[in-house]
């Protein structure tokens, strides 16, 4: 972030289109900002008016109703990407077309049933580890959950403590937030 950015930005994505690259991922954020500011969707029109590359869009897409409000920003894109937010809320694909409520303790319960299944013990409760510290979002207080599945030392202990966290029947998170999780 600094003056006159636009002018390297605009040589180096001119660069790309010399070079023969197919489209462009832009997650429209400076380097020092990490993810601790929203991504700067506005800037995509103008972007796009400057490639011919087809624009795919990326940074905070949390879903279609994301989609939706910010529509006038992300037309100019050929489409879309979503990182983390796959991980936080697996069904959110499925909710462009079908939007219903998600049970998400048998969401978190197929989790470890297929991961237990695919991988050794010390693996898969790795796995199990790393998929809570997103999918922990969608609760209100879910850092106690993420903590509590990353302190277990088995899938035994992972599949007990999952089992308290959702017989309380913890609260939703409104929208997830997953700019801090690193």
């Amino acid at each position: 972030e600094r003056p006159d950015w636009q002018t390297s930005f605009i040589e180096r994505l001119h660069l790309l289109e010399a070079e023969g690259v197919d489209a462009v991922v832009l997650h429209p954020r400076f380097f020092e900002e990490k993810f601790k500011r929203r991504a700067r969707l506005e800037l995509l029109p103008w972007v796009a008016s400057l490639t011919r590359l087809p624009l795919i869009a990326n940074g905070d897409i949390t879903g279609p109703d994301f989609v939706r409000a910010h529509a006038p920003h992300l037309q100019a894109a050929a489409g879309i990407m979503l990182g983390r937010m796959a991980v936080v809320q697996p069904w959110v694909f499925g909710a462009w077309d079908h939007p219903a409520g998600v049970d998400r303790t048998a969401v978190w319960n197929r989790m470890l049933d297929y991961a237990a299944a695919d991988f050794p013990p010390a693996v898969a409760l790795r796995r199990l580890q790393m998929f809570t510290k997103y999918f922990a979002a969608n609760f209100k207080f879910g850092h106690q959950f993420y903590v509590a599945i990353a302190n277990a030392a088995s899938l035994a202990e992972v599949r007990e403590r999952a089992g308290e966290f959702f017989a309380h029947e913890p609260a939703l998170a409104g929208q997830p937030t997953v700019g801090l999780i690193c």
